[in-house]
């Protein structure tokens, strides 16, 4: 395993390059089927702010919930889905996350410790293509109005149906005149 560390958005990144069978080369470059795992995100005073994965074909998701559980069910199913995921637990961390990649599509509980998932919209939207989607336990009408003025494409309440959400980040047809 080759471990690498690069800066993102203030944080220290932490990659594994991992061959399956570990090779004496530490070259990543010279590793045969060579599988990018998931790994943790730490700021300066180690403090964990969620977690990058890569390999994936369908596109990258940004997820951001406070709760590591519903981050990281809606992470696993969307990387068993062909996805690349990015989960981030805070406010903070997520405009971190937006301000140094890009990506297809944002998925954000509206309530955070330290911000509100709509105030990321506008970072999500201005990368050309990426869908926005909130999720909230306390969704209601005007939540789901205030994000569709905002640029979502999707409000959808908790519990979540995985496959729902799914479907959000699907591009919707054009009608037809």
């Amino acid at each position: 395993m080759v471990d690498t560390s690069t800066k993102a958005g203030g944080c220290r990144l932490d990659l594994a390059y991992c061959s399956g069978a570990e090779r004496s080369a530490p070259d990543p470059l010279r590793m045969a089927c060579i599988a990018i795992v998931p790994m943790v995100v730490r700021c300066g005073n180690g403090r964990e702010v969620g977690i990058v994965a890569r390999g994936g074909d369908n596109g990258c998701l940004l997820v951001v919930d406070d709760d590591p559980e519903i981050s990281t069910a809606i992470a696993d199913y969307f990387q068993r889905h062909g996805y690349d995921v990015d989960t981030a637990w805070r406010f903070s961390d997520a405009r971190a996350f937006l301000s140094t990649n890009g990506y297809d599509a944002l998925i954000t509980d509206i309530n955070l410790p330290d911000g509100s998932g709509f105030d990321l919209l506008p970072l999500c939207t201005r990368w050309t293509g990426c869908r926005a989607i909130v999720i909230s336990g306390q969704m209601d009408g005007d939540m789901a109005a205030r994000a569709f003025e905002m640029g979502a494409c999707a409000a959808l309440s908790k519990p979540l149906s995985l496959r729902a959400l799914r479907e959000a980040l699907q591009p919707q047809p054009s009608p037809t005149p």
